[in-house]
């Protein structure tokens, strides 16, 4: 009887084994489809999260994060009455001395209450992000803690 239980193990592990390969790395690998795309229209931004965000240039400085998709991106929100004008916003992405950016380069004026964001980028396993605002003509630059 062992030696039968035996044999439907080894028949059973041929199936499972390659089932739980792909259930590993299908995540990671979707997660790098979704480099350099909009949140929102992916669908991306429905179960994001704040995992960072601090003030900054007149409004508040968010990286978002996405448990579905294992991306983040960089969003910026104006509380500025007058609006918020001539920034750069942008998430890097870095994992061993490697880095991948992604910016929006603003020169018009963002209303308040308005946000803008960036494409997304891959965050998933060891890899880190963070957010990052700067203003123009030697403005100090922000950026958000690394997740």
């Amino acid at each position: 009887m062992n030696r039968k239980l035996w044999s439907i193990a080894r028949k059973l592990g041929v199936f499972v084994i390659p089932l739980v390969f792909v259930a590993v790395t299908v995540p990671t690998v979707l997660a790098y489809a979704y480099d350099g795309t909009d949140p929102h229209t992916t669908g991306c931004d429905l179960n994001a999260f704040t995992p960072a965000s601090r003030s900054a240039g007149g409004g508040t400085l968010e990286l978002r994060f996405s448990r579905s998709c294992l991306t983040g991106w960089a969003r910026f929100t104006c509380w500025n009455s007058g609006g918020c004008t001539n920034y750069t916003l942008w998430i890097v992405r870095s994992n061993d001395g490697k880095q991948e950016i992604q910016h929006v380069t603003w020169p018009a004026t963002t209303p308040y209450g308005a946000s803008l964001y960036t494409n997304q980028l891959n965050d998933s396993g060891s890899l880190v992000s963070t957010a990052c605002y700067q203003g123009y003509f030697g403005a100090p630059k922000y950026c958000t803690a690394s997740y």
